[in-house]
């Protein structure tokens, strides 16, 4: 996230915005009354461990600023009311929107639209169901977080939109000064999904919405454009416009409804279009670029799902007589009985353990992309406006704060068929410093305790 350096009554003050899923996890109600839910308490759990490691003893104004607002003061849940039990409930929202309909959940966040501006309000995260109505655009949104999954019929554009603003300072100025207008107007977006899938969906979002975007590939199309070239702009005369629409048709490069096909995009990217007629050679790739503007979508990236179980085909020689024989002779079932003495298996077992066990850390990986400055019609249709600019993979080694509630015990007597006693011998008896491997990867350590 890029902002203002400086902290003043003219510095710009920056907001978080997280739309999740549902509110009980955010806030959940039950006998007791009120409760933080889980997003609010693993949210304040790695806040307060992010504040420990920035915060120095250095007296500046933000480091008093930082240690003026409590944890719990610093984020807060935008959701409808219920009229009659005063408690927050998800808003409504319409079929095919992210948008919520609901007025009381719009009106609360709006009220305070101009207030979340000011250094004096505590709140800096805000938890919200559903991207509000057009109205609520509060231009110091700088990081947008989507903790929930949304399909690709659902437009990003609406959650994004609420960070697409010029933020402004204490006096409600606009940072657009032309020198420093990019490094502070830097919108960052977390997406539930990997990187390639978010920034796929949100292109062609944006390209589905553009107004002016033309599909057809006719004469109608192409006369009357310009063709810019170092001699000078050259108006397509219905003569040329026939000539190009010729030329993509006897080459296949346009369907029966004057659609680009994928013909044309596949011989471009290998460099084998077919020469143009001789008339329009000298233009030749501001008449490429011409088509190109087309839209086409065969121009989207193919989004591949490497998680989907593959086909592992037979082998021809299944079906020869000699491997069905060798088959019938050996496809047999066989069942044998073990006894083991347990104070022996115990001993074993936690010999083995302290020897061989080793827990990998959990890896995670950051793919960091960019919007371009600039991005074109074509940019978005070709899917190239957004860029990779980093990749990095780390480890986590600390112990890991989860809601997730591990039966350890319960699972290593089912994947080992020992009984949950003598399961617990073992765990009880191994050192220390093994066991504690456990806190730091659940999954991996029971999985490599019953291999």
């Amino acid at each position: 996230m890029k902002k203002n350096r400086r902290y003043s009554t003219k510095a710009s003050r920056c907001c978080r915005f997280f739309f999740i899923d549902e509110v009980a996890k955010y806030r959940r109600y039950d006998e007791n009354g009120e409760n933080p839910g889980e997003y609010a308490q693993i949210f304040e759990e790695e806040y307060n461990q992010h504040l420990n490691e920035v915060l120095t003893l250095e007296d500046t104004p933000y480091n008093r600023y930082l240690k003026g607002i409590q944890t719990s003061r610093t984020h807060e849940g935008y959701f409808s009311i219920d009229k009659k039990s005063r408690r927050l409930v998800n808003p409504v929202t319409g079929a095919r929107s992210t948008e919520t309909d609901d007025v009381d959940a719009y009106d609360l966040i709006l009220r305070k639209k101009e207030q979340l501006l000011k250094f004096e309000e505590p709140v800096r995260f805000i938890f919200s169901h559903s991207a509000l109505r057009e109205g609520w655009d509060n231009p110091n949104v700088f990081v947008i977080c989507a903790l929930k999954h949304s399909d690709n019929t659902i437009s990003r554009r609406q959650e994004v939109g609420r960070g697409l603003r010029i933020s402004v300072n204490q006096d409600g100025d606009r940072m657009d000064n032309s020198a420093t207008v990019h490094q502070i107007n830097v919108l960052t977006v977390v997406a539930s999904e990997s990187y390639k899938d978010f920034v796929a969906a949100l292109q062609r979002d944006i390209s589905d919405s553009l107004s002016a975007r033309p599909r057809i590939a006719d004469e109608e199309y192409f006369t009357g454009k310009v063709l810019k070239t170092a001699s000078g702009d050259v108006i397509v005369s219905p003569k040329i416009a026939k000539q190009i629409y010729k030329y993509l048709l006897k080459n296949d490069y346009t369907d029966d409804s004057d659609k680009i096909t994928q013909a044309y995009h596949s011989a471009k990217t290998e460099g084998q279009l077919a020469e143009l007629p001789v008339e329009l050679l000298p233009y030749t790739e501001k008449i490429f670029q011409l088509i190109d503007s087309v839209y086409s979508e065969v121009q989207m990236p193919d989004i591949g799902d490497d998680r989907k179980a593959k086909t592992n085909p037979l082998s021809p020689n299944f079906d020869k007589k000699e491997f069905q024989d060798l088959w019938k002779r050996i496809n047999h079932k066989a069942a044998y009985t073990v006894h083991f003495e347990t104070p022996e298996l115990i001993k074993k077992c936690i010999t083995a353990l302290e020897k061989e066990l080793k827990v990998s850390p959990l890896q995670y990986t950051i793919v960091t992309g960019i919007q371009n400055d600039t991005a074109t019609d074509t940019d978005l249709k070709q899917g190239e406006s957004f860029k990779v600019i980093e990749t990095t993979t780390d480890s986590h080694k600390n112990s890991i704060h989860s809601a997730v509630k591990y039966d350890l015990i319960g699972k290593l007597a089912e994947e080992s068929n020992l009984t949950r006693s003598t399961i617990a011998n073992i765990l009880h008896s191994i050192n220390v410093a093994v066991f504690s491997q456990y806190k730091t990867n659940p999954e991996d350590f029971i999985a490599k305790q019953h291999d």
